[in-house]
C-alpha cells in the first residue's frame, strides 16, 4: 500500500522529544514544592506560568534552559 505525501500531510501528529521536566503543570509544580519545603519564586499558578512561558517572546538559549532549574528543583525527590 502506497501513502501519498498528503495523506502524511493531513494525519495528526505527536511530540516525540517531550521531557517531562518541560511538560509539568504549574498547579503540580506548586504542590510538589510544598510537599517537599522547596522554594519557589511565585505560588500563584498565573504568576509562576509567566516566569515559565517562552510564549513569542525571543531569548538566548541560557535563558530557555534557566527556566528548568525551577521545574527541576520540584523534582529532586
Amino acid at each position: 500500500m502506497k501513502i501519498s505525501r498528503d495523506i502524511l500531510h493531513s494525519l495528526p501528529k505527536v511530540e516525540l522529544h517531550c521531557h517531562l521536566d518541560g511538560s509539568l503543570r504549574v498547579e503540580s509544580m506548586i504542590n510538589q514544592a510544598q510537599k517537599d519545603k522547596v522554594e519557589l519564586p511565585v505560588t500563584d499558578p498565573e504568576e509562576l506560568h509567566k516566569i515559565l512561558a517562552i510564549g513569542k517572546r525571543r531569548c538566548t538559549l541560557e535563558e530557555y534552559i534557566d527556566r528548568f532549574e525551577l521545574t527541576l528543583s520540584t523534582l529532586q525527590t
